[in-house]
């Protein structure tokens, strides 16, 4: 191992590899802290524009991503109170409240010097960790990683409370049902195409991606201007030696505050699917409950900010160790860089660390590189802070929808993908309103292939030698592999029992509290969710499923009926727990933007693609602006003028540089 290592290092004397590192460190840490794009959504808007990159300068460029968006959402979250990412929900606790005392470039700084730290040892523990796991790996057959990949699904689903982990699950179950569609891996019947040819070939993971992490959250990005207006912005200015002085401090009082967020981080970071929320806060609450004067924390503490940051930080390389090991993501964004993986041809497991070592190592040595980069970034990046902070919503919505037209385009050269990114993206919109994450559809998505897959060779394999239930229920690793996801399950209703009788008993303690309009019952937002599910399961699975051959419709049928189940579940917990409103949706808005990108895929081929995104652009921004409550006629030749040099960039990136080919029509 410490060999592979080592050979990582030195293949770092590629300048290339050194270039990429830097420019995907400080992109994804000026990206990250813009409020509205979060690491998962920047690292799905560039993965695409990644295919023309080989292996290992594809996953470097995503890994810098990654890890400068979780450092880069701490800019945001103490200069004006919005998490840049959930990585840094408790960095706001102090660092605001620093910003507002006029200490936040004090913060700014700690936050950079804790994040560049918790990289690296998250980075050491993913060299260590991963290759031992990557060995324990190597007992799996098909059914233990069937079930590992049920799950990956169940622990992603069960991030929450009860109710969220059943929406979790019915999440996963639409991810599981877009992975079906395609072509059967083992009879080649065509199932849920409807008859289109493109549907054949199933749904790309990356258009699926776009639509999911980066349209939908343009939807709820207007909302927010809808909503909140314009942004204030703390200021803060810098002092000469104030990185050295407080890089000292870090080393002599602050050790440890790092200590603590280092083990936060280490241990969340294992656990697939936690993320680094949950390490975040985690080392926040250890480090107040341990602190001699826990009553200054909320206050503007420079501790509530080094051990979250140093936490999340830990984490971001910990989460990969699953990830590259057993195919589990363990948070959102290792989701995208397994697709990552996947689509550059490389496999998690055993194999990636053997016959693809030199990817591998390569990539965990360049990963190490990047948190260095982070410190030096940090220091640049923030004599420009609160400029970054200032960009106004109508360049950040336009270019983010130009993004992923890019994104779904660039996978096949296909406007069919095009059409199902936009599709996923406004059911995401619809499915985060009603309280359901897409992030397990995702993992539903990838890990439901994976699970068929060997659920069908497992099958082949059992009928020819033990039989089903020998086979898949009764092999030791399997054991234990199903005693986890129903200890999971377990443990999370009862926390949610838990909760709800602690909520009881603060109603009666406090009868004058109001949380607001709820619904309980069979009418319920969540019931009816429940009800369509379990409709729509019954429905294809016996008008559809039945008439296919009998391989081909095994585990369809079997993951139909599990979410039938869930549905029913769904219903019963309605009638005894209060459901939120579905909340406020900017219907009008959200039907233009909508209908207008797909008026775009209509005629792009006829227009010329940069032609067409480019007027897309327009009508984006303008909308935005009167989303914001402002005269968009005014702000009209900003808007022209910034589409016309966002466009000839992204011309100049994808067209010129990377070879992207698109179709040129009258206009160009």
């Amino acid at each position: 191992m410490l060999e592979h290592i080592l050979f990582g290092f030195s293949q770092l004397a590629d300048p290339m590899l050194i270039f990429w590192i830097v420019i995907s460190v400080v992109g994804g840490s000026i990206v990250g802290a813009m409020p509205g794009i979060s690491p998962t959504m920047a690292v799905a808007l560039i993965l695409p524009f990644t295919f023309t990159m080989n292996p290992v300068e594809g996953l470097i460029v995503l890994g810098g991503i990654f890890v400068g968006g979780v450092y880069g959402g701490s800019i945001s979250a103490i200069l004006l109170n919005i998490p840049g990412a959930p990585a840094n929900i408790a960095t706001i606790i102090d660092g605001y409240p620093m910003a507002k005392k006029g200490q936040g470039r004090r913060a700014l700084v700690a936050s950079a010097i804790a994040s560049a730290h918790g990289g690296m040892l998250g980075a050491l523990g993913l060299m260590l960790f991963a290759p031992l796991l990557a060995v324990f790996a190597l007992q799996f057959g098909t059914a233990e990683i069937f079930w590992v990949a049920i799950f990956g699904l169940v622990i992603i689903a069960s991030l929450g409370s009860g109710k969220e982990l059943i929406k979790g699950l019915i999440s996963g179950g639409f991810g599981v049902w877009l992975g079906i569609i395609g072509v059967s891996p083992t009879t080649g019947d065509a199932r849920f195409t409807f008859g289109m040819v493109d549907l054949w070939g199933g749904i790309s993971l990356v258009p699926a991606m776009v639509g999911f992490f980066a349209f939908a959250q343009v939807m709820v990005y207007f909302e927010d201007v809808m909503k909140k207006g314009e942004r204030q912005v703390i200021q803060a200015h810098s002092q000469k030696g104030d990185v050295f002085a407080l890089y000292k401090e870090m080393w002599t009082k602050f050790k440890a505050t790092q200590f603590i967020g280092g083990i936060a981080g280490l241990i969340t970071g294992l656990m697939p699917g936690v993320g680094a929320q949950v390490g975040g806060i985690v080392a926040y609450d250890q480090v107040k409950r341990y602190s001699k004067n826990p009553e200054e924390f909320g206050k503007g503490k420079i501790e509530g900010v080094i051990a979250p940051e140093f936490a999340n930080s830990t984490t971001v390389g910990m989460s990969l160790v699953p990830t590259f090991t057993l195919g589990i993501p363990g948070s959102p964004t290792a989701a995208i860089l397994l697709g990552g993986l996947l689509i550059h041809g490389l496999w998690p497991g055993p194999l990636l660390f053997t016959e693809n070592a030199d990817i591998a190592y390569t990539f965990m040595a360049g990963f190490f590189v990047s948190q260095i980069v982070v410190l030096f970034a940090a220091i640049f990046i923030l004599k420009y802070a609160a400029h970054l902070l200032k960009v106004k919503e109508y360049y950040m919505g336009p270019t983010i929808i130009a993004l992923c037209f890019f994104g779904a385009f660039a996978v096949n050269n296909n406007f069919f993908d095009v059409y199902v990114m936009l599709a996923l993206g406004i059911a995401g919109y619809f499915l985060l309103k009603i309280g359901i994450t897409p992030i397990a559809a995702i993992l539903g998505l990838v890990l439901g292939a994976i699970a068929e897959q060997n659920f069908l060779l497992g099958y082949r394999i059992a009928m020819a030698r033990d039989g089903l239930f020998e086979f898949f229920f009764m092999r030791p690793i399997s054991m234990v592999i199903i005693g986890l996801i129903i200890l999971l399950i377990a443990s999370t209703i009862w926390m949610e029992r838990n909760r709800m009788i602690k909520e009881v008993q603060r109603k009666k303690e406090n009868p004058e509290i109001d949380d607001g309009p709820k619904y309980k019952g069979i009418f319920s937002v969540d019931a009816i969710v429940g009800m369509v599910v379990v409709a729509l399961c019954i429905g294809v699975w016996r008008l559809y499923l039945v008439n296919l051959p009998h391989e081909a419709a095994m585990f369809p049928i079997a993951a139909f009926q599990v979410i039938a189940v869930i549905g029913i579940i769904q219903i019963i917990y309605a009638t005894k727990v209060h459901s939120d409103r579905v909340g406020w949706i900017p219907w009008r808005i959200i039907a233009e933007v909508s209908i207008a990108c797909i008026i775009a895929v209509s005629i792009i081929n006829y227009v010329g693609f940069y032609t067409t995104i480019f007027f897309l652009m327009i009508f984006v921004g303008a909308r935005m602006v009167a989303a914001s409550g402002k005269n968009s006629i005014s702000y009209l030749p900003k808007i022209i003028l910034f589409s016309l040099g966002a466009m000839t960039f992204l011309y100049l990136a994808f067209g010129v540089f990377l070879f992207i080919p698109t179709p040129r029509g009258i206009l160009f």
